[in-house]
């Protein structure tokens, strides 16, 4: 009998930091790969963590397509824009998926938005 139950995990390749400049050997800054897993059962999936950019969040996509199950969810584990950013772009493709968070994710994102952190930090590692 098969698991009711599959996953699959997708890792990010490393994002080239622009605005912060080299690190000390001259070499540039890179963000960490993220890790975004769809968990899949028989015909609807979640995805847990999405991707940072445009261009990542449309390769999970491709891959969300290609296992034949409808997104119901985006669970975002904490609010930092890296695990956040690439669900605009995948709640664009799939309409019918909705974002879910605990409340202290919650609550980080809208300190965030209310401080400006994205243009204080995103805007200028990622310009």
């Amino acid at each position: 009998m098969s698991p009711v139950l599959r996953y699959k995990t997708f890792v990010t390749r490393q994002v080239k930091q622009v605005g912060r400049g080299p690190l000390p050997d001259g070499s540039p800054r890179m963000w960490s790969p993220i890790t975004s897993t769809l968990i899949m059962g028989k015909h609807d999936a979640v995805l847990v963590d999405p991707p940072l950019t445009d261009a990542q969040a449309a390769e999970v996509g491709d891959c969300i397509d290609a296992s034949g199950r409808t997104l119901r969810r985006i669970y975002i584990t904490h609010g930092r824009g890296d695990h956040r950013f690439g669900a605009i772009p995948l709640m664009l493709r799939f309409p019918d998926a909705s974002m879910l968070a605990t409340s202290g994710s919650k609550n980080l994102m809208a300190a965030q938005i209310q401080s400006g952190f994205r243009k204080l930090f995103w805007d200028i590692v990622f310009p």
